[in-house]
């Protein structure tokens, strides 16, 4: 049987499936995962490579009994009780530490529990998940292998005898505590200030042996750290020195789980187990703790080990981003992390926030969306940069609901219904509150529609008042707090009404914090309607691209670039190659390149000289390096194939700056082109080629201003250089030159 063989026989049978990729040492759940439903399996698992793991979520259709030997599971025995309490087994599966999951058919009246005849086995149901075979432990370097699957096929058909049977079973202990009507501040009266009196310090020595040899024993660390700590809080009612006990614990919890977390997530799945049994204690202070497993109401983000909710003892939360140098330096991945790009060319980088700015009727909601279809697996690259695959996206379309509606269809109407509504969540309409003035709100979307991307439509939208810094500073901060929660976020933004001669941030319209918080910026510029629009990469995360000019196509939802430079060959037409002003004012189309956009130029130029396509030229400033191709043969011979004559001579007292000019206004001068774009190698301006003493070289045309010879069509045809503003007709003529 195939890797895959089991997972999709078992998604026949209507149990919901997903993927996980590592993260740390073991694999790293996806956002939502509890909210994952049985309609996309298929796309799910079609995502699926080697090295990852495949999960299904146990509730309604699937119950799986985990017999952990470690604990004292034994498995002939519960195959016996299985067997005489008449529950159908679907499936029998070993699993790489030496237990057993048995299938059994699910419903939604049973919660997770363990049970009393059977130590060391846990019944998995709603709100828990199983690794299942296809999935290779890190930790164990093994994975889950089929004893018996014979009945799987017939899982979906049920087992009501066998339900029921469970059902009576469990009893009592299906039923989780209800501590919903506990409040933090009941909860948190348990952590009684004070050094710990004698009862709670012969209590604290007895957590800490147990929590330092859990693993001897075979026993969790996660579960004993549940059981002890409830133990202490239990004496919270009539002791002091509770709080310090716990302060206690939890260090002994983030040095015994180091081989799994790093401190700081040690500490915040210690702070979860704190606030979540404080509770269970204060809702039924007779509880116990030897069989904690019974309680049904633990909640995932323990279980998982991740801070969801507020710790009651709030120093250590308001402390949790503190993290040692080492850990903030070198545990860093090497390059940048690109969502949208790669290597040096990052549109946006994973953790920093995108904006995509412009005026109204240039596409930014149409770029939008061909993220999405990048993000959600539909297309492999958006404007020719490579768009890696998310999680699950939450669009917030709060400005124009309906009109962004009928764009995203253009884009994603054949995705399949399932897919999206699998993989995307929209809110409709204005936001529940100001995200300036709440900024834990934008968080709370994400982790409610358990999204891994939050495209905020718009910004105006999200936050009153941009101008004021106040406002844009809580925008920030509301930002900062999605990035920190681990969910990347892209903004679209208006510009301010008066915009700069050249594009950059302070076009952006509202306060300064908007644009300071922003890893990447994207300035569309262009007027409304116009299939025509100019990208400007206006803050990047590592070297900007760009500019291009876009094709917007509105009635397909399609985006293109329509020009581009390329360097190495515009280096390879020019005769001695180019300077780095020559590459700028071909790069972003001006005769006059500012010193910042030399500077860029030159940039890319290095670059190049570093792949080994190009080499610099000359001694250096004062003097600027020219750069020549490595292997000049192959753009040459193109040329020379392409014309017979020989003999033929270079363009006299043209500079070469001149040579390589772009023509501004590429739309009139698209057929002469000097600039070398993605149309290919015929949009290059060429010289034409004539021999020396000939009729044409005789006949050429000279320049109404400056009495040189005029060689390119279209300056023949205007009678003066039109890339030359010296040479316009407001200039002041030389005598010509007879």
């Amino acid at each position: 049987m195939s890797a895959l063989g089991f997972a999709r026989r078992l998604a026949a049978q209507g149990v919901p499936l997903w993927i996980a990729e590592r993260g740390g040492g073991e694999f790293r759940r996806p956002a939502g995962w509890q909210k994952i439903t049985a309609a996309g399996n298929d796309d799910r698992l079609a995502r699926w490579s080697q090295g990852m793991a495949i999960c299904a979520n146990t509730g309604a259709a699937l119950t799986v009994f985990d017999v952990d030997p470690r604990n004292g599971g034994d498995i002939e025995r519960t195959r016996e009780f299985l067997r005489a309490n008449e529950i159908r087994v679907f499936a029998e599966i070993a699993t790489p530490s030496g237990g057993r999951h048995f299938y059994a058919a699910g419903d939604a009246r049973l919660h997770k529990t363990a049970l009393a005849e059977l130590p060391g086995v846990d019944l998995q149901t709603n709100g828990c998940n199983v690794f299942i075979p296809g999935t290779i432990r890190p930790k164990y370097g093994a994975g889950y292998s089929v004893i018996d699957d014979a009945l799987l096929n017939t899982l979906a058909e049920g087992d009501w005898q066998g339900v029921e049977n469970m059902i009576a079973l469990v009893g009592k202990a299906s039923a989780p505590i209800d501590a919903s009507a506990v409040t933090d501040a009941e909860a948190a009266e348990l952590l009684t200030d004070g050094d710990p009196d004698p009862t709670v310090a012969d209590a604290r020595e007895r957590a800490v042996l147990a929590l330092s040899t859990a693993t001897q024993h075979g026993r969790s660390r996660h579960t004993t750290a549940l059981t002890e700590v409830g133990r202490l809080l239990r004496l919270g009612e009539s002791c002091s020195g509770v709080a310090a006990a716990i302060d206690s614990l939890r260090s002994v919890f983030v040095g015994v789980v180091g081989d799994r977390a790093n401190p700081t997530q040690a500490r915040g799945e210690f702070d979860s187990i704190v606030r979540f049994m404080a509770k269970i204690v204060a809702a039924d202070p007779r509880t116990t703790f030897e069989e904690v497993d019974s309680f049904g109401s633990v909640p995932d983000h323990v279980v998982a080990g991740q801070t969801a909710e507020q710790p009651l003892t709030s120093e250590p939360d308001r402390w949790h981003s503190l993290v040692d140098g080492a850990s903030f330096i070198l545990d860093q991945p090497e390059g940048i992390p690109a969502l949208w790009g790669g290597g040096d060319q990052v549109l946006m980088a994973d953790g920093e926030a995108l904006i995509i700015a412009g005026p109204q009727g240039l596409g930014k909601t149409t770029l939008a969306g061909l993220l999405v279809a990048g993000m959600l697996g539909l297309r492999d690259t958006v404007l020719g940069a490579p768009i890696a695959q998310q999680g699950r996206i939450l669009y917030l379309a709060m400005d124009r609901p309906r009109q962004a509606a009928r764009a995203l269809r253009r884009q994603l109407g054949g995705a399949g219904r399932e897919l999206l509504a699998d993989r995307l969540a929209v809110w409709q309409g204005p936001p529940i509150g100001d995200m300036a003035k709440r900024p834990e709100l934008l968080a709370e979307y994400a982790s409610r529609a358990g999204a891994a991307v939050v495209i905020v439509d718009s910004l105006k939208d999200a936050a009153i008042g941009l101008s004021d810094d106040e406002v844009g500073a809580g925008w920030n901060r509301a930002r900062q707090s999605a990035l920190a929660a681990g969910v990347n976020v892209i903004e679209l933004h208006h510009n301010r009404k008066a915009t700069s001669e050249t594009p950059d941030v302070n076009d952006l319209y509202g306060s300064t914090w908007i644009s300071s918080g922003a890893g990447s910026i994207i300035l569309l510029a262009g007027k409304p309607g116009d299939p025509y629009v100019k990208l400007h990469h206006v803050k990047a995360p590592a070297e900007q691209v760009g500019p291009w000019t876009v094709l917007h196509d509105q009635d397909t939802g399609e985006m293109t670039i329509q020009n581009g430079v390329d360097l190495v060959t515009l280096a390879g037409q020019a005769p001695g190659g180019i300077t780095a002003v020559d590459a700028a004012k071909a790069i972003y189309e001006t005769t006059e390149p500012t010193k910042g956009e030399r500077e860029k130029a030159r940039r890319r130029l290095e670059k190049l000289v570093e792949s080994g396509a190009m080499r610099a030229v000359g001694d250096g400033p004062p003097k600027p390096n020219r750069y020549v191709l490595t292997d000049p043969k192959s753009i040459h011979a193109s040329i020379h194939a392409a014309d017979s004559d020989e003999g033929v001579t270079d363009v006299p007292n043209h500079s070469r700056e001149d040579v390589n000019l772009l023509v501004t206004e590429s739309r009139d001068h698209s057929r002469y082109s000097r600039a070398i774009h993605s149309r290919g190698e015929g949009s290059l301006k060429t010289s034409p080629r004539m021999k020396p003493g000939s009729k044409q070289e005789s006949d050429r045309d000279l320049c109404n201003t400056c009495g040189e010879a005029l060689i390119y069509p279209d300056d023949r045809r205007d009678g003066y250089h039109t890339s030359n503003t010296k040479c316009r007709p407001s200039a002041k003529p030389k005598e010509r030159i007879r």
